[in-house]
């Protein structure tokens, strides 16, 4: 016998249930609902407590006495039945996992402020040029992102270096890394590997050599310069210019210090200042080929890449228009190179 039928002595009192019930005087379907439930019961299809239940009703023949009498039945057959012991309260988390931890914005934490460059279609390079700025023959469309306003500068790039992912820049000459005074630079002397892993590191990515454009002709405004129509000079651009290259002071300047060459958008440096890699593979073959979806051209493994938006050390105004564009290893460090960072819109 299993323990439901265990121990004779803990069933006499069950078994004096469906007497007390079987002699009850009252109406016969109670007196069969009463024997229904104990034979149930009895067979493992029904508890305790519902055969008591069943049998509450009859009560006429001795009363309070025959339900007392029942409900000590399914006493003893309770204590047949042991409850399972109830576990102990946990402490505090205990066996809970840890909820994950929100990732925070790391842009934010950089001080990298992003501007929202609204999509659209527009056909990239110049009309009728015989160069990398020869138009292809269709148009692409940019998707909404986000661009960040300035270049990454060397403070932004220390920080990634300090928590490891990123390797150190290029030192000495015009190289801006080991310079205590040029926290607020743009960071240079970096390749495109660098770069790229800083974007990631960010929670964000290159710009693709389309949004880039999209974002220095103003949209569809088709801007000649990220700043208008005007030449450059070192009224809107960091360039050689008056006084000799960097404006007269040799180098790079602080990010954002020239409020007249801000794009639509309110985009800074995207001419002069330094060079800005991107994230397509350069071809010779110039915009003709670039997806038409705004997405970058991948290329083969270790191909050129793309760099816009002319430097510090520039002086062709060529160098500055929002559809010239320049490539090599992306191994090259240099002190004219640098990047900014783009990512979807949230």
């Amino acid at each position: 016998m299993t323990r439901w039928m265990a121990g004779v002595a803990g069933f006499a009192k069950a078994f004096g249930l469906v007497m007390l019930c079987g002699g009850a005087a009252h109406a016969e379907t109670t007196l069969k609902a009463c024997n229904e439930a104990f034979k149930a019961y009895e067979a493992k299809r029904g508890t305790p407590a519902a055969c008591a239940a069943a049998c509450t009703g009859v009560a006429l023949g001795r009363g309070p006495a025959q339900l007392t009498t029942c409900q000590q039945a399914v006493a003893a057959q309770a204590a047949v039945r042991p409850k399972p012991p109830r576990p102990a309260p946990a402490a505090a988390n205990e066996d809970r996992p840890a909820p994950a931890p929100r990732r925070a914005d790391r842009w934010r934490e950089l001080g990298l402020v992003p501007v929202r460059i609204e999509g659209g279609s527009y056909r990239p390079g110049k009309p009728r040029a015989t160069n990398d700025e020869a138009r292809p023959s269709y148009d692409v469309r940019v998707a909404t992102f986000e661009l960040s306003k300035a270049e990454v500068t060397v403070a932004q790039f220390r920080k990634c270096v300090n928590e490891g992912p990123c390797a150190a820049p290029d030192t000495g000459g015009g190289c801006n890394w080991d310079k205590p005074d040029r926290a607020n630079h743009p960071v240079n002397c970096v390749d495109w590997h660098q770069a790229r892993k800083f974007a990631d590191w960010s929670g964000g990515r290159l710009p693709t050599e389309a949004e880039w454009e999209w974002a220095a002709r103003g949209r569809g405004e088709g801007r000649k310069y990220p700043w208008g129509s005007t030449d450059p000079t070192c009224a809107v651009a960091v360039m050689t210019g008056e006084g000799g290259s960097g404006c007269g002071q040799n180098t790079t300047w602080p990010t954002c210090q020239k409020p007249g060459g801000h794009s639509r958008d309110g985009v800074c440096d995207l001419g002069g200042n330094v060079w800005e890699w991107v994230e397509d593979a350069y071809e010779t073959s110039g915009h003709e080929g670039m997806p038409r979806d705004g997405t970058a051209r991948i290329g083969a493994a270790g191909a050129d890449r793309v760099f816009r938006g002319g430097g510090w050390g520039s002086d062709d105004p060529a160098y500055f228009r929002a559809a010239n564009r320049s490539g090599d290893s992306p191994g090259l460090r240099y002190d004219y190179l640098g990047f900014r960072v783009a990512r979807p819109v949230p």
